[in-house]
């Protein structure tokens, strides 16, 4: 086993038990404070930001979402990305003892070797993926040395890889819901996963206490782009280009007295104007009354 350089302080875990919380129930606000926790993006580029290069993990129930919040980080950061799923167990791996251990279903020794010394160094990762259906590893994938590192996937948050993280996430998913997105993905296998993999990770999440140990527990939905865009910042920004255009469109108006008003309306601020006077016709801004 790789000797794992502690990164965080012991006062950096949270002290939240959310071990207890119902499975699927919005979660995305401590439920200790009634203050709400900033969108993720601004989170994780905040760290970055502070600490100049930062390793995010994201772990999570079957079907939560975890590879698909990891490619809008991804695109949204400009993040590099590791995916556990590429370091499943090979068949002469999947001992009856290795697979009775929790979170014993990763191969934590190609990770050890492959990928843990490069990104702790902050060099540039390069791993080849096992491939499930043909069971052999692939063409080697290459992770470029970044600001953000996530590393996503089933068991990203096992004690083994815990203390690397300046920031972890748990992403939680309802039955109903996982269960549809599970029979979307791969119809032929839900009974696998139900029968399978999903005990072994509900163990694995039992056992370590996953969820009370994460930074942030939540769902897809409250995470995505839409969270993300309505923001004050986002908000402001979209007031501001509204009243450029508000102002390029004056320039093409006639020179009447009634023009004036107008570009008095365009350039007063938005909170300061009344209802009426915010009303906006496809962009044309409609002037009191004289």
């Amino acid at each position: 086993m790789v000797l794992i350089a502690r990164r965080r302080r012991e006062a950096d875990w949270t002290s939240v038990d959310r071990s207890t919380t119902q499975r699927g129930a919005p979660s995305d606000a401590d439920p200790v404070k009634s203050i709400p926790n900033p969108p993720l993006p601004l989170t994780i580029s905040g760290l970055a930001s502070e600490r100049g290069r930062v390793i995010i993990g994201i772990d999570g129930r079957c079907a939560a979402g975890k590879t698909t919040l990891a490619g809008e980080l991804c695109r949204q950061l400009e993040a590099g990305v590791i995916a556990l799923d590429h370091f499943f167990l090979r068949p002469n791996q999947r001992t009856i003892e290795r697979l009775a251990q929790p979170g014993g279903r990763v191969d934590w020794e190609r990770f050890n070797s492959e990928v843990l010394p490069d990104l702790l160094a902050g060099e540039p990762v390069s791993y080849r993926p096992y491939d499930c259906q043909r069971e052999t590893l692939g063409e080697p994938i290459n992770v470029p040395n970044t600001a953000i590192t996530i590393v996503e996937g089933a068991y990203a948050l096992h004690p083994h890889l815990a203390d690397i993280y300046d920031f972890s996430l748990f992403l939680d998913v309802d039955e109903p819901t996982q269960r549809q997105r599970l029979m979307a993905r791969s119809p032929a296998l839900l009974d696998r996963f139900l029968d399978d993999w999903i005990p072994a990770e509900e163990a694995y999440f039992q056992h370590f206490a996953i969820m009370a140990r994460a930074d942030r527990v939540s769902q897809l939905a409250l995470l995505m782009v839409p969270a993300w865009r309505n923001t004050l910042i986002h908000r402001f920004i979209a007031a501001t280009r509204r009243q450029i255009g508000a102002l390029a469109a004056l320039t093409t108006l006639d020179r009447r007295p009634a023009c004036l008003r107008r570009c008095r309306l365009a350039i007063t601020p938005i909170w300061r104007r009344s209802r009426r006077e915010q009303s906006v016709d496809q962009g044309n801004i409609v002037a009191k009354p004289s």
